[in-house]
């Protein structure tokens, strides 16, 4: 993962590798199930049998693997802005890293936009007060980039509320013009 000072990060890491052990588990113990059940149908010589058993058992799997993919927000937008500071493609290239490291829980990335006026205040916070005081960082390699998302009612989430968030924070930095965009903080 890409972030830095990501509070979720860890939980995240740690959730999918349990659900991914889990999926592995079931998906061995399943196969086994199978096996066998399919033994006693050869040796039954129910040749319909099996192919329903089969069948069912292929549509398992693909449930299984759908349902610990990410899903994608067809619904998401998207506001680049104008900046004379970064080019479209470094914009692109910032949103797209928080786009692919957006994990909190039961919660759903709304939009996201770039102003350079409040990404250029924050910048100057982050520089005098925030974590990047005396780190050498330079303000041409720091972008903040606003998001709304919403959190539902599941309660499956154990830092945000259920509802709306708007204007959240994400700064990103990177070591030169060259480089990747990494998140060092977000918040509010």
């Amino acid at each position: 993962m890409r972030c830095r000072g990501d509070l979720w990060s860890p939980v995240y890491d740690y959730c999918k590798l349990l659900f991914n052990g889990i999926i592995r588990i079931s998906r061995i113990m399943f196969i086994k199930l199978i096996n066998k059940y399919n033994e006693s149908l050869i040796r039954k010589g129910d040749f319909m049998k099996k192919i329903i058993v089969s069948l069912f058992a292929i549509l398992l799997v693909f449930s299984l693997v759908a349902c610990n993919q990410k899903s994608t927000n067809e619904e998401l937008t998207i506001d680049i802005g104008d900046s004379d500071k970064f080019n479209r493609e470094e914009i692109n290239n910032a949103i797209k890293i928080v786009k692919d490291n957006f994990a909190f829980p039961a919660s759903t990335l709304t939009k996201i936009w770039y102003d350079e006026e409040e990404s250029d205040r924050n910048i100057k916070f982050y520089l005098e007060n925030g974590k990047g005081e005396g780190t050498g960082v330079k303000p041409e390699d720091i972008i903040v980039l606003l998001s709304n998302f919403d959190v539902d009612d599941s309660e499956d989430n154990p830092v945000f509320s259920p509802g709306s968030y708007e204007n959240y924070q994400w700064l990103l930095i990177r070591d030169n013009k060259d480089s990747e965009w990494m998140i060092d903080d977000q918040g509010y």
